[in-house]
């Protein structure tokens, strides 16, 4: 059951049902009877009258029920007819209008609701720069009868078309809903737009100034929330004007966060990259159309990377009057490739960058810059000003790099830079692209146990002139180090280097340069300057060096040095590497049993030219030298050599040189010419040289070395000719006295001349007291070894020189000697069986010793002459001999012997050869008790061990031989019918005379 209430609220209800569709119907009826024409007149016109443009309802009119009066029109068009041209600004498919009924009543057209659907929106700019949507016109301008008011207007499926045919601009788009409503009796419109470009759907709300100076230009009001994807932006200000199409002035304050920047790209067909946050805050305005932003707050966050900015942009659009400080932070400063779209610049692991911004892109000021990147342990710190970022004008920038290796770095300077440890770069750079210099520089490397510290400036980074940098290298090894020169450095085990470089690269200077380098025992050191280090020019350097053993340093400087056991050396160094000249040079060193002393200047020392030096060279003995000349030399007692070397090589002269060992002094001059092989021309002008100790040297040498078979007598050994090989000679000796025991050996003229291993002495004239020697001789080693010997020997004092030689008494007299011998081989065995030639010999006086007769152990000499008695001195009172020689057969012509105890005479032949005798001896003694032995020897046999046989006195061998005598002090044998008074002449008379009376 119903109660009363309830009816009661059902009555009151369906009431005001009925009187709603009355006043529906009402309505209906009255809209209706309204003329129709009335009101599409009464619509054009006040169209005309606000905006100046022609509207035109070309479709049916339709009257649906509704609580308010309602028309549908359909098929819209308007247009500007101050614009020509064939498309309309606007064409729709329907529009509805809602009207207040009163006001209808009332001759007024209130608009309570509109809206359009299946819109075009056709906006055209012409050549003449007039907007097809702008007509200029003032709301005022016209007056028709009534009023009309529009409350909202709806527009639903809204495309658009922009063409602008001055700037050929374009642009297409839509828009799904559009709400403007404007209360009535309120200048404020409210928008609600929802629309989409490119894919991105834009979603638009908030007011705007009245419809009236919109759509005449007027300024109005502006305060809009845009929402496009994830990004919100707020726009708040004012339009000032729009003027033939363009908007003329505003001030619009501007606030957008988000997400992702990129869909703002997407917006306007750009890319952008991807962000993860940001935030834009800008005041825009236009002053003569020129847009500008000020009070600009802005935060952009992307990968790990964020960059702040704030201040202001006087023309957007041509980014100029920038007025910004920025700060950038992050990991990796590549990521600025990501949001600024540029080439990739370096990788860090963090980097800060700010500063302030001024001026017209691209040619805007940076200052107050401060640069902090991090990256493997390597951090370069920068602060200072950049006038012209465009041209890197007016540079002044202060930089701090350091980290380990520095060859990392080599991608960004474009040179291959050396390997360190760690290393520390620091400096201000100013001056504009590409010719910046560095001040306050300074650098410090650090590479295995190599550090190098810098500290100066270059006046021009480009082509690195105006250098002013001093230089500190230390170390161990200096060959770890191969980019400090292109020559290859030694081996050490430590170096120290300083100096100031000046100039240009390509002409550095080197002052106050200190050089110190030490290897083992060994230490030099450099001091000075130098011109040009680029080419080693204008070197000024003092040079001390010294140490032990120079041969330690071969392997390390290319050179082979001898041993030694201590050196030093000082000199002043000048020139350039090529003609390097050395003054002042003193050098000494000691080496096993020899000191050497230089002193003096070397005019180039590349090829040793110019040179001028005292030198000084002292021996233990002559073996000393062997190590170094590669000969095997005799041990002699101690020497010394002293001279004037001066001459260029291979041409040098050590003149005035003076030779002392021992009672030695030998005084005269020689060129020397060094190369591949050595050669020496020199003289000895006079002088005492002491043979005895180097001839007991060769004696006791020859002993010791020679092996002679037990059968045999001249040894098979091979002469050791290799000395003659080391160097080509020729020497002048005038004037030099040989001591000997019992007399000197003068040399009053001789030439010795040796080349490419021959020997030749021409002339030869000696002296010992009364002795003569004239001749020449000659060893020819062309093929195999050739003597040549032409000798005449007068007045000989044998015993004496065997003496020398022997160091006892086996010889006392003298002889004369001629002899013309040639021969070929390279043993003493060969030489004997190739000899050819002649000798002739004339002994008197002479004495033998019985100690030191030879043969007593074969006691041949007593069986051949029994009537010697084995303890009696052998007395010669003459001997005369002449032999002739053919390939090593030796004929005995004569041979004579008259002593105190008998007379002989003999002949035969001597085969050297075999080493075989042949001869007949014809002894007859002076005692008449022992008349019974006057009978002929034959010996016959090998040299060492001949056979003795007797056979009677032969009459024919006195005269064979009788027919010869001596010729003068020369000994040559001449016939007796041209012989002068000979001592020997008589007894070889009274021999014959002896030998007929048999």
């Amino acid at each position: 059951m119903i109660s009363r209430s309830t009816r009661i609220v059902l009555k009151v209800g369906a009431g005001l049902i009925f009187v709603l569709v009355g006043v529906m119907l009402a309505a209906h009826i009255m809209v209706s009877r309204q003329d129709h024409q009335l009101i599409r007149q009464q619509l054009a016109l006040r169209m005309q009258a606000l905006t100046g443009l022609e509207l035109q309802i070309r479709g049916p009119l339709e009257l649906p029920y509704a609580l308010r009066p309602t028309f549908v029109f359909h098929d819209i068009v308007l247009r500007n007819p101050a614009v020509s041209g064939p498309e309309p600004l606007l064409e729709a498919d329907e529009l509805r209008i809602i009207f207040a009924a009163a006001s209808l009543l009332k001759g007024e057209v209130l608009v309570y609701e509109s809206s359009l659907s299946g819109i075009h929106l056709n906006l055209v700019v012409d050549e003449d720069g007039r907007a097809n949507w702008l007509t200029g016109m003032p709301a005022s301008g016209t007056t028709v009868p009534g009023q009309i008011a529009i409350h909202s207007i709806e527009l639903d499926d809204l495309s658009l078309s922009y063409r602008n045919l001055q700037t050929r601009d374009m642009f297409d788009g839509y828009i799904d809903r559009l709400d403007v409503k404007a209360p009535i009796f309120q200048d404020r419109i409210r928008i609600d737009l929802l629309t989409g470009h490119n894919d991105v759907a834009i979603a638009v709300r908030g007011h705007l100034g009245s419809m009236e100076d919109i759509l005449a230009g007027n300024a109005f009001p502006i305060d809009l929330s845009l929402d496009i994807e994830d990004v919100d932006v707020d726009v708040a200000g004012r339009i000032e004007r729009i003027e033939m199409g363009e908007i003329g002035g505003f001030s619009l304050r501007l606030e957008a966060d988000g997400g992702n920047l990129s869909h703002l790209g997407s917006l306007f067909g750009l890319t952008i990259p991807e962000t993860n946050n940001f935030s834009i805050a800008a005041t825009l305005s236009i002053v003569e159309e020129e847009i500008s932003a000020s009070d600009i707050s802005a935060e952009i966050a992307w990968q790990d990377s964020e960059i702040k900015f704030v201040g202001e942009i006087s023309d957007i659009d041509d980014l100029a009057g920038l007025n910004l400080v920025v700060e950038a932070v992050g990991g990796d400063l590549s990521d600025f490739s990501l949001l600024l779209g540029v080439p990739s610049p370096i990788q860090t692991d963090s980097y800060r960058m700010s500063g302030k911004i001024q001026g017209d892109w691209p040619s805007f000021a940076i200052s107050e810059a401060q640069v902090n990147l991090s990256r493997d342990g390597e951090t370069l710190t920068g602060t200072g000003r950049i006038a012209d970022i465009a041209t890197f004008d007016n540079i002044d920038v202060a930089l701090d790099v350091r980290g380990g290796n520095l060859r990392d770095l080599s991608e960004f300077v474009g040179e291959t830079l050396p390997q360190t440890r760690s290393f520390q770069l620091s400096g201000t750079l100013r001056g504009s692209w590409p010719t910046l210099s560095a001040s306050r520089a300074k650098a410090s490397l650090i590479r295995k146990d190599i550090a190098v510290e810098l500290n100066g400036s270059v006046g021009n980074l480009q082509d690195l002139t105006l250098v002013d940098i001093d230089v500190a290298v230390s170390g161990l090894d200096l060959s770890q180090v191969p980019e400090l020169s292109e020559y290859e450095l030694p081996v050490t085990d430590h170096f120290e280097f300083e100096g100031n470089l000046t100039g240009p690269v390509s002409r550095l200077s080197v002052n106050d340069m200190q050089l110190l380098v030490e290897r083992g025992q060994h230490r030099v050191t450099l001091s000075g300057d130098m011109a040009n280090a680029a080419e080693f020019d204008g070197i000024d350097w003092q040079l001390s060096a010294a140490g032990a053993d120079l041969s330690e340093l071969n392997a390390s400087i290319g050179l082979n040095f001898p041993p030694t056991q201590s050196y030093r050396l000082t000199a002043n160094l000048a020139g350039s590497a090529e003609s390097l000249n050395a003054q002042d040079i003193e050098l000494e060193g000691i080496a096993p049993g020899v000191r050497l002393e230089l002193a003096g200047r070397i005019g180039r020392v590349a090829d040793l030219h110019d040179m001028d030096l005292t030198v000084l060279i002292a021996a233990e003995d002559l073996t000393s030298l062997s190590a170094y000349l590669g000969w095997d030399l005799l041990k002699l007692e101690a020497f010394e050599i002293s001279g004037h070397l001066f001459g260029s090589a291979p041409d040098l002269n050590l003149n005035d040189f003076t030779f002392r060992s021992g009672n030695s002094l030998v005084l005269g001059s020689v060129g020397l010419r060094t190369g591949e092989r050595l050669s020496v021309v020199g003289a000895v002008s006079s002088g005492v040289l002491d043979l005895r100790p180097y001839l007991l040297a060769v004696q006791q040498d020859a002993v010791g070395d020679v092996q002679i078979a037990s059968d045999r007598v001249f040894s098979d050994d091979p002469f050791d000719l290799t000395a003659l090989d080391a160097f080509d000679m020729r020497l002048t000796l005038d004037d030099l006295e040989l001591l000997s025991s019992g007399g000197n050996l003068i040399v009053k003229k001789a030439t010795i001349e040796l080349q490419e291993g021959s020997l030749t002495i021409e002339p030869l004239q000696l002296a010992r007291n009364e002795t003569t020697v004239a001749g020449h001789f000659q060893l020819d080693r062309q093929t195999s070894p050739e003597f040549i010997a032409d000798l005449t020997i007068e007045n000989i004092d044998l015993g004496i020189f065997l003496q020398d030689i022997r160091a006892r008494e086996i010889y006392e007299g003298r002889f004369d000697l001629a002899l013309d011998l040639w021969s070929r081989g390279n043993s003493v065995r060969e030489v004997m069986a190739n000899l050819n030639g002649q000798l002739s010999a004339f002994v008197s006086a002479a004495r033998i010793p019985q100690v030191s007769i030879p043969l007593t152990k074969t006691g041949i000499i007593f069986d051949v002459l029994p009537w010697l008695q084995r303890r009696e001195d052998v007395i010669v009172n003459c001997a005369i001999s002449h032999m002739q020689a053919a390939n090593g057969i030796v004929d005995i012509n004569l041979l004579y012997l008259d002593s105190a105890q008998m007379t002989m005479v003999g002949g035969g032949t001597i085969d050297l050869r075999a080493e075989q005798l042949d001869l007949r001896l014809s002894p007859r003694p002076k005692r008449r008790k022992i008349l019974a032995h006057n009978i002929d020897v034959i010996l016959r046999g090998p040299f060492i061990d001949p056979q003795k046989s007797n056979v009677g006195a032969g009459k024919s061998i006195a005269t064979d031989y009788g027919k010869y005598a001596l010729l003068g002090p020369l000994g040559l044998l001449v016939p007796t019918s041209k012989a002068k008074k000979h001592p020997c002449v008589g007894s070889l008379q009274e021999f014959r005379q002896q030998q007929a009376a048999e």
